[in-house]
């Protein structure tokens, strides 16, 4: 069983009387340990296939399911609790509080996952991503390359078994791209399931697969 099935996406929005087809009929699944680049123009609907898999938006037609249970028209709070427990969300310039410290966002992340007050894994997940002298520091204090592999460490806080990327990679230096790539990897090669909405070749060539959005439509993949 795919620990990730999208079945038949359809996503409408409306600005006026105009309809706008944001996806169309979308299926893909994703496996345990695989890593999949999800690419395609400014537009196509790569955003919205994410927010859909994380359940914070809902199909107008289609459905998705998370290791056999479905996250699609569920309440609110059943959404979010399968999100905090199951899915790491990994954006470059949106995973941090800019009033807490790097490793409070950490401990943040994992008491909304209920992972309790230990701190083991906390200085564990600070100390795997180079960031041990950014412990107290805030968001606005550190480096670019910084704040990506913190919020590589606040997606991965809760110990999800799927981590969605959008765009990790847009607004870092080529070296700090290349980490984030190898930490991917990495993770990927340890069972974690990553979709990753990308507009760079490099990290798309590490990739398992490619899926390719072109107005809303999966062309291939």
């Amino acid at each position: 069983m795919p620990v990730v099935q999208a079945s038949n996406l359809y996503r409408f929005f409306h600005s006026g009387d105009t309809e706008v087809v944001a996806l169309r009929n979308v299926t893909m699944n994703l496996a345990a340990g695989e890593m999949v680049a999800l690419v395609g123009p400014s537009g196509s609907g790569k955003s919205t296939l994410l927010n859909l898999l994380a359940g914070l938006d809902e199909p107008d037609g289609g459905y998705v399911e998370l290791e056999g249970t479905r996250v699609s028209r569920r309440p609110e709070t059943v959404r979010a609790s399968i999100r905090a427990q199951k899915i790491g969300i990994f954006m470059q310039s949106a995973n941090l509080f800019d009033h807490l410290s790097v490793a409070d966002n950490v401990r943040m992340r994992r008491w909304l996952a209920n992972k309790g007050p230990n701190e083991e894994p906390v200085a564990e997940l600070i100390g795997a991503f180079g960031l041990s002298a950014c412990w107290n520091a805030l968001p606005s204090e550190i480096s670019g390359g910084e704040a990506a592999r913190a919020g590589l460490a606040v997606a991965l806080a809760g110990e999800p078994r799927v981590l969605l990327c959008d765009e990790p990679t847009a607004e870092v230096d080529t070296e700090t791209e290349k980490s984030v790539i190898r930490q991917l990897i990495d993770l990927k090669r340890r069972g974690l399931s990553i979709l990753v909405a990308t507009h760079s070749q490099a990290l798309a060539k590490a990739a398992d697969r490619i899926l390719q959005l072109q107005d809303g439509g999966l062309i291939h993949g």
